[in-house]
């Protein structure tokens, strides 16, 4: 009980200006591995840019059941991070979502409980998603919350087998957590220049809607 309640109340603490997360949303072993370079990536890059990070996945149920769903995150912070992972951050800055059909899980209480993916997600935050479709066309499937922020959709499936890197890049432009710049610089290195084109691609193909 004692370290339930620390763990709250630094997460609070670091929550204001300091800490910020990123929440991505996949199935299970068809997706694992590009929720797993999602946030790798984005922690790799804000320790290019000097800040601490973390990486983890998060499962209620079996990570090895095909297509359940899972969560991973990645959390950055400008002071150093003194507690380990797994656990839920209470608030994230982005929500994104790998496959379409996650957002309908809330309402077929597919997984465990279903799949809140506004759970936890600041009310001036971003939700990305991995879609062809319009904002519009999503809307009936979310929750209702008081989320007044904004919903980023791009067809990255079609972008980059990978998925992780254009919705990385959806991230970094639309939160700021960290540099595009950076991110580029990181992906042309270690993926190849062609990637670096992936993200410029997603950063202006993003479609962004204000709730």
């Amino acid at each position: 009980m004692i370290e339930a309640i620390y763990v709250e109340l630094w997460w609070l603490g670091m929550s204001v200006g300091d800490m910020k997360s990123v929440r991505v949303h996949a199935r299970g072993v068809t997706q694992t591995s590009a929720a797993t370079q999602l946030v790798r990536l984005i922690a790799e890059v804000a320790v290019m840019e000097g800040k601490d990070s973390m990486a983890w996945g998060y499962y209620n149920d079996s990570p090895d059941r095909i297509n359940v769903p899972v969560k991973w995150y990645a959390s950055v912070s400008s002071k150093p991070i003194v507690i380990s992972p797994p656990y839920d951050p209470p608030v994230v800055e982005a929500s994104v979502i790998l496959e379409q059909a996650l957002l309908k899980a809330w309402t077929t209480g597919e997984g465990v409980g279903g799949v809140d993916v506004m759970e936890g997600l600041s009310s001036k935050g971003v939700l990305a998603v991995n879609t062809e479709s319009r904002f519009d066309e999503l809307r009936c499937f979310l929750p209702k919350s008081d989320f007044s922020g904004r919903v980023v959709t791009l067809a990255a499936s079609r972008m980059d087998r990978s998925l992780y890197v254009p919705m990385a890049a959806v991230v970094a432009h639309t939160t700021g957590i960290v540099s595009v710049k950076q991110l580029s610089d990181l992906v042309g290195k270690s993926l190849g220049e062609d990637k670096r084109l992936v993200i410029d691609r997603a950063c202006k193909e993003a479609l962004v809607e204000e709730v």
